[in-house]
């Protein structure tokens, strides 16, 4: 079977669902059947994408049909992952809490798909709501691990989706500046120009207010805020003006990856050691 049928093509979205759920299952204070099981089903559903968009596009002669047989396997593999795992969550764990969360998952799994056809899938808001999706792994799986919805699987969502977007927003604003310092060299243009920072900025500067407002309400360890401002400290110094480009694609993507799994970390421990 071909593995390309089965594995996103967005790599950055691998940490955008792992780390989610490892910050999800940590808090929670580690694995046990019930956080087994839905990182099973969470996969099963993450891993669907791309053999249904597969099988979507060859249905509609928009794509060659010999990659369906190998897209349709991949995507009845992930199918039984889903069904066997929920069906563990839900009548034997009786975790009946995850179904709103499951519907959630499914509808932003078709608006991903629809964004897919409709040639969005790379616009902003399909890339902020897909990750904002993608974060909801830190609340399911905080849930299933601890039995009970409690304050603290929002508000883990909140916080991994604020890291999340943040960490579109920024790589976007690196693409632009990249391109445009391209650009520039090829005119034989000596300074370097940098798109606006405004959204990227105002972004982070939330996200530190909700981390701030979280802790304040005592949703939240206070643990958590300084992880914020180093992010919001971290996006300013990146985006000043005298700040050179990156020279690569690969290095965005694994510079933001890494902020994600610090980012993950450093939340687990508030909670774990606050």
């Amino acid at each position: 079977m071909q593995i390309k049928t089965l594995l996103p093509k967005e790599h950055g979205s691998w940490f955008l669902f792992l780390v989610p759920l490892a910050v999800g299952l940590g808090v929670a204070g580690g694995v046990n059947a019930r956080g087994g099981a839905f990182v099973i089903a969470a996969l099963g559903v993450f891993l669907a994408r791309q053999p249904l968009d597969v099988v979507l596009r060859a249905w509609r002669a928009g794509h060659t049909r010999a990659d369906m047989p190998p897209a349709l396997i991949w995507l009845i593999v992930c199918a039984l992952l889903v069904a066997g795992a929920g069906a563990y969550l839900l009548l034997i764990a009786r975790l009946w809490g995850l179904l709103p969360l499951g519907l959630a998952g499914a509808g932003l799994l078709a608006l991903q798909l629809w964004a897919a056809r409709a040639r969005l899938a790379r616009t902003l808001w399909s890339e902020v709501i897909g990750t904002a999706g993608l974060a909801l792994a830190a609340a399911g799986a905080h849930y299933a691990a601890t039995g009970a919805w409690t304050v603290t699987a929002p508000v883990l969502w909140l916080l991994m989706a604020v890291v999340g977007v943040g960490g579109v927003l920024y790589s976007r604003w690196r693409l632009r500046r990249r391109r445009l310092a391209l650009r520039m060299a090829a005119n034989g243009e000596g300074a370097i120009a940098a798109p606006p920072r405004v959204s990227v900025l105002t972004h982070y500067g939330g996200g530190l207010a909700l981390a701030l407002l979280l802790a304040l309400f005592g949703w939240a360890p206070w643990a958590v805020t300084p992880l914020y401002l180093l992010l919001l400290l971290r996006v300013a110094w990146g985006t000043r003006p005298a700040a050179r480009p990156d020279r690569t694609v690969l290095a965005i993507g694994l510079g933001e990856g890494i902020a994600t799994i610090a980012s993950g970390l450093w939340v687990v421990a508030a909670y774990r050691l606050g």
